[in-house]
């Protein structure tokens, strides 16, 4: 199989804080739909973390929590575990992992009471999309809450 195999894998990707991937922000938005979900000592899985920067925040701001990112690509793996090394965030840790391949990794990963696809599913294939759906089915707790986003253009 090709390395890129479903992926976009030409370019690295651009990293940042999105809010909308915030345990506060998706907690505070279930509440107003009267569902209750942890906002402390919760498990955070993000798949497709990219370079982590994001996901080195929101463990920055919860360091009662755990952080868990996986992503397909080596560097931007790599240049996660140096970043929350640097900072010193000792509570968000980084998988190398095809989404394809994800489900034995499951007894190490365990249940997360967050699952967060933000913006991945615009970039890969059909097929790896479905198998990414299928590891937040497998990972996310009975109350838990998975947020997926898309990155498109209008119209």
């Amino acid at each position: 199989m090709q390395w890129t195999h479903g992926y976009h894998a030409a370019d690295g990707y651009t990293y940042g804080y999105f809010v909308e991937a915030s345990p506060k922000r998706i907690a505070w938005a279930a509440a107003l739909k009267g569902v209750c979900i942890e906002s402390e000592r919760f498990r955070y899985l993000d798949l497709g973390c990219g370079q982590g920067f994001g996901l080195i925040i929101n463990a920055a701001c919860h360091p009662e929590s755990e952080f868990i990112g996986i992503d397909f690509m080596p560097d931007h793996i790599a240049h996660a575990r140096s970043l929350a090394k640097a900072a010193g965030i000792t509570n968000v840790r980084f998988y190398e992992i095809d989404f394809l391949d994800a489900d034995k990794h499951l007894p190490e990963l365990g249940e997360f009471d967050y699952v967060i696809a933000h913006g991945i599913s615009s970039w890969i294939s059909p097929m790896i999309r479905q198998a990414m759906i299928k590891l937040a089915a497998s990972a996310l707790k009975p109350a838990g809450i998975f947020y997926n986003s898309y990155n498109a253009m209008p119209g």
